[in-house]
């Protein structure tokens, strides 16, 4: 929601700049402010959202997992439309200094909208121009003497960044960041499948080089659908696939349809919450079973598993509730991590 847009945004440029693990080898340091604008713009117009991660019962066939998000939100079909526009933006932020096909004009109506009277339009334009990266630097460079102290503001930063990105990106080629060299592209296709009595759209992926290490690691992880992702609009929710278990697919489609709880919510733990405060965002899996499937240990289970730990995430406007069921094999499972790695 706005009223924790900033604080989700301040979180992740947080977390993606210092991570506990180091530098993340799939993030070149020149994209972190178009990763965290993108999920600025989700998060402001997303009620909330549950993710789960599933094994896949065939992973010869289908992958090791697939992965199944569903986001409540006031207008779903506008915001699919408005984050396929954005995958335009995302592309021509990877095709480095090329144009991507937006001319002048199209630059002067989005510096115009920086000192427009919606908080959500100044930003949406802010996020755009940020992605447009060279081919806006002199429009944002004028713009940032505008005799409206806005668009004076915005621009400034938005030059600032586009600036500092630019120095980063020859840093990233030369050190060989993997999402560089994999340069995605994105596809935004309508109505491509009918499932469940809904029309299907699907994100493709395109990665330079999809015969390389990575590709083939994402292939074995999610399948032969490894670089398409799955979308459908259920009244206001919006139910995503990434992965290529589509059974799986259309039994959530059915879920949400008919208001029942997903697969991992039946085996969900359950605790009180303060019923003012909806749930902002959920996560929920099984501990025991993904040491099992990292060390390749036991048949994998499919979708069914006994329990699983829940975290649950509410975000009030000046208090944050973190929830968290774990059922014992998870919390022994943890524990034994933390002692082999205590010894090393």
């Amino acid at each position: 929601g706005e009223e924790s847009s900033a604080m989700a945004r301040v979180l992740l440029h947080s977390t993606l700049a210092q991570s506990p693990l180091g530098p993340s080898p799939l993030l070149a340091a020149r994209y972190r402010p178009l990763v965290v604008s993108l999920f600025g713009e989700l998060w402001q117009r997303v009620q909330g959202s549950r993710m789960a991660v599933y094994e896949n019962a065939d992973p010869e066939r289908l992958g090791l997992c697939s992965v199944i998000t569903i986001l409540d939100t006031e207008n779903a079909e506008q915001l699919l439309a408005d984050m396929s526009e954005l995958a335009r933006f995302a592309n021509t932020a990877n095709l480095g200094e090329q144009d991507g096909g937006f001319d002048g004009a199209t630059i002067d109506l989005l510096i115009a909208e920086l000192g427009h009277s919606q908080y959500r339009r100044r930003q949406l334009a802010s996020t755009k121009l940020t992605m447009l990266g060279p081919s806006a630097l002199a429009a944002v460079e004028r713009a940032s003497t505008s005799r409206d102290a806005e668009i004076r503001l915005r621009a400034t930063s938005i030059r600032d960044r586009i600036q500092w990105m630019l120095s980063e990106q020859r840093v990233d080629f030369v050190t060989g960041e993997l999402l560089t060299r994999a340069r995605p592209q994105f596809v935004y296709l309508p109505n491509q499948e009918s499932r469940r009595g809904h029309a299907i759209d699907v994100v493709r992926i395109q990665i330079e080089g999809e015969r390389s290490g990575f590709a083939s690691g994402l292939r074995h992880l999610l399948g032969p659908n490894w670089n398409e992702v799955r979308l459908v609009t259920v009244e206001n929710r919006i139910v995503i696939l990434l992965g290529s278990d589509t059974e799986l697919f259309e039994r959530a489609i059915e879920d949400v349809t008919n208001n029942r709880p997903g697969l991992v919510e039946q085996q969900a733990g359950s605790f009180p919450s303060p019923p003012e405060i909806p749930y902002t965002a959920e996560f929920h899996g099984s501990a025991e079973r993904l040491k099992a499937w990292l060390v390749g240990e036991g048949k994998p289970v499919g979708p069914n598993v006994a329990a699983v730990t829940s975290v649950r995430l509410q975000v009030a406007p000046q208090r944050i509730h973190l929830r968290m069921f774990a059922p014992y094999a998870d919390v022994r499972t943890v524990v034994q991590i933390f002692e082999s790695e205590r010894r090393r």
